[in-house]
């Protein structure tokens, strides 16, 4: 609790502070349209809440589950070549049931360095996870987080804490006619060991993913198409078992439309995960965790009501088949509305709200919740 109450009042204060820096200087007019500019040093920080309740009609029970989540993303152009990007996190989520389970703190940090090359068309990438974050949970930690970590729930923050992780990619992009754009990619992951709680270690397997995608765009739209590849190596639980995550693809799809005044954002965004399976060497026995196709959908239409403020109304659906965090399929609709603020000529607050339904997919679990964000993003 001393945690939480500690970072709830940093974030107070940074928000306070960020608040100000901005808003003084002056109410400027904003450009509407795809800017492509590497920022010379840019600062986003959100701030979230999400809550769900969860009534479970078949065993007569109701448990809420909450996260208050801050986050906070740094961009820096070192030189003309080479950007570095920062992001770290933290809160506290709580599982409220007869007795309360909860964890609050910080996230790891991350750090990733990108160098740009061949005229801009080559990226490489390095990136490293620092275990600056919670391992070694409780029980009670462990129960806040797996509350959270449900798919279909959407929390922002799933986990607190993990091992060293490196990250090694490249990607490449060529322009092929007149406002098109076509690219792909590799990348590897190497995880790193860490105590997963007071008992176990858990050494996450190393993941390969592939991604292809083309874009077009002009002035007033841009159409992208992206798929990825994702390959799982298995995890070793306390050295004595292997979990083997399934393979997925995952295919997004994107449409933004910007002529003046209205305009809007559509997304549709398809995986599909073949099944996992546990290897358990003690007691030998193999069991299979059925995956499928989870859906995510996005719609957000907005309307301009000068160079200063836009507002747009919020859509999103969810649809998730039986995976690794939950024990069945689900679905979940959140809408609402959101403003957007141009309180300086590079500085922009972001406030949406979310109203949030769902079910299971045997229609014996009722969900209901809400989302609040708001998101300070400072460009330079």
């Amino acid at each position: 609790m001393n945690n939480r109450r500690w970072y709830l009042s940093f974030s107070s204060m940074l928000l306070l502070v960020l608040t100000l820096a901005l808003v003084a200087p002056a109410i400027t007019s904003a450009d509407v349209g795809f800017p492509d500019d590497r920022e010379i040093f840019g600062l986003g920080l959100q701030l979230s809440y999400r809550n769900w309740t969860i009534d479970d009609e078949v065993a007569d029970d109701q448990v809420v589950v909450r996260q208050f989540a801050t986050r906070l993303k740094g961009t820096v152009d070192v030189t003309k070549m080479i950007d570095l990007v920062v992001y770290t996190a933290g809160g506290f989520s709580q599982d409220r049931r007869e007795t309360v389970s909860e964890i609050s703190g910080l996230a790891d940090t991350k750090l990733k360095a990108y160098g740009y090359a061949w005229n801009d068309q080559l990226l490489l990438g390095l990136g490293v996870n620092l275990p600056t974050g919670i391992t070694a949970l409780d029980d009670e930690e462990v129960r806040a987080v797996q509350s959270v970590s449900t798919n279909v729930l959407g929390f922002r923050m799933k986990d607190y804490g993990r091992g060293t992780d490196v990250d090694l990619s490249a990607s490449l992009g060529f322009d092929v006619g007149r406002g098109w754009t076509v690219g792909g990619g590799l990348s590897y992951l190497v995880r790193g060991e860490y105590d997963l709680d007071t008992r176990t270690s858990y050494a996450p397997g190393n993941e390969f993913a592939a991604t292809a995608g083309t874009d077009w765009r002009n002035d007033q739209w841009l159409f992208s198409l992206d798929s990825l590849y994702r390959n799982f190596g298995q995890d070793t639980v306390s050295g004595d078992g292997t979990f083997a995550d399934g393979d997925q693809v995952e295919t997004t799809a994107r449409v933004t439309w910007r002529p003046s005044k209205w305009g809007g954002h559509f997304s549709l965004r398809h995986i599909f995960k073949q099944d996992s399976e546990y290897h358990w060497d003690l007691p030998a026995s193999d069991t299979r965790v059925d995956n499928g196709n989870n859906i995510w959908l996005t719609l957000t239409p907005y309307y301009q009501f000068s160079d200063v403020v836009s507002v747009r109304a919020l859509v999103d659906y969810v649809t998730v088949e039986q995976a690794m965090q939950q024990a069945m399929g689900a679905w979940s609709l959140g809408y609402g509305a959101g403003v957007d603020v141009r309180l300086h000529d590079r500085a922009i607050m972001d406030l949406r709200a979310t109203k949030l339904v769902g079910r299971n997919e045997d229609d014996t679990i009722e969900l209901s919740g809400f989302d609040v964000v708001l998101t300070l993003m400072w460009q330079f």
